[in-house]
């Protein structure tokens, strides 16, 4: 076993951990393929077969009564405090970051009555130190005779890929020359090379960062993936980044008929606003409303105008634009009428 010459309280573990998170390092997550372990009952849990050594510094073992310890730290098990280095909550992997983490027995005891009643419930873990989360199931609880058994994530092999850029359901207007960013990492090895698909059309690659690729999309729908691989010849896929690009359509045009350009409006007013479109060789799908960034409403139909009411403007100056997109997926813009 391990010796350690002090055993930290699970606290200021936390807060170490929180402090490695801020200040060097974002969290790992492990989502490697699930591994099963089994600690039998009235096994002897200072042998390494009985125990779940997840890191270094965390062995999850059982003794032939109560819970779980961390057999790297801790010779037995403390109420409110074993495993140290761990923090526990329900919950899925992928909501890591906003679940509410406690100490093993407040989780399993208190917020479940008892350890055999978390028998097949989904729990994410946190080992604090390290900074790591993993999805851990209990599938059997030996009781007073000991021993216990899960299921649980393992580290990811190979490298880890996403798109950062553009972001998915990002829309571009033909021809549509768009750069398109990854980043990608490895915690075990080097990435080598990431590549850019366009559902099943190569687009290029890259073997430099920052992992950059621009490419022109023609009208349509475009489902983007980045594929990288690492120094050992593994490889992985980022998740699909939709983006759709219009047809451009010179022949659609949208003005603002009210309220006219550097209109002064009171600011309990209802305000009609108000649009009018032509295009020659399409039909008008919709027009959308804009106060800045703002969606205030949008109209399927003409006559493309609404009143504000029941809200209000607040006091300022307030720019207002109208989108109007057609069956052909084109779009124009009016000019911003102040007011």
């Amino acid at each position: 076993m391990k010796s350690f010459e002090k055993k930290l309280p699970l606290a200021v573990l936390i807060l170490t951990g929180l402090m490695v998170t801020l200040n060097s390092r974002a969290a790992t997550l492990w989502t490697g393929p699930n591994t099963n372990f089994v600690n039998s009952a009235s096994s002897d849990p200072t042998q390494p077969t009985n125990q779940d050594r997840l890191t270094a510094d965390v062995w999850i073992t059982r003794g032939s009564s109560n819970g779980i310890y961390n057999a790297a730290i801790e010779e037995a098990f403390t109420h409110f405090f074993s495993p140290q280095n761990t923090a526990w909550s329900d919950g899925a992997l992928s909501n890591y970051s906003s679940l509410s983490y406690v100490d093993w027995d407040t989780w399993a005891r208190l917020q479940h009555g008892g350890p055999p009643n978390t028998i097949d419930v989904s729990a994410v873990v946190h080992l604090v130190s390290e900074d790591i989360y993993l999805s851990v199931t209990f599938t059997g609880w030996g009781g007073f005779g000991g021993g216990f058994s899960w299921t649980r994530s393992t580290p990811q092999v190979g490298p880890i890929v996403a798109i950062d850029s553009p972001t998915n359901g990002a829309s571009f207007t033909a021809p549509a020359n768009v750069t398109i960013t990854a980043s990608a990492n490895d915690s075990k090895g080097s990435v080598t090379n990431v590549s850019f698909i366009d559902g099943a059309t190569f687009l290029g690659q890259t073997d430099s960062t920052p992992y950059t690729l621009t490419a022109t999309f023609t009208a349509g729908s475009h489902a983007l993936t980045a594929v990288a691989t690492d120094s050992s010849g593994l490889s992985a896929t980022s998740s699909v980044v939709n983006i759709s690009v219009g047809v451009a359509n010179p022949t659609l045009s949208v003005t603002i008929t009210n309220p006219p350009d550097n209109s002064v409006l009171g600011n309990t007013d209802n305000i009609n606003i108000g649009a009018d479109v032509t295009d020659t060789n399409s039909v008008v799908t919709n027009v959308s409303f804009f106060d800045g960034a703002v969606l205030l409403r949008s109209v399927a139909a003409s006559p493309f105008q609404f009143t504000t009411g029941p809200f209000t403007f607040a006091l300022g100056m307030h720019t207002l634009t109208a989108v109007a997109s057609d069956n052909i997926g084109g779009s124009a813009t009016s000019d911003p009428a102040d007011a």
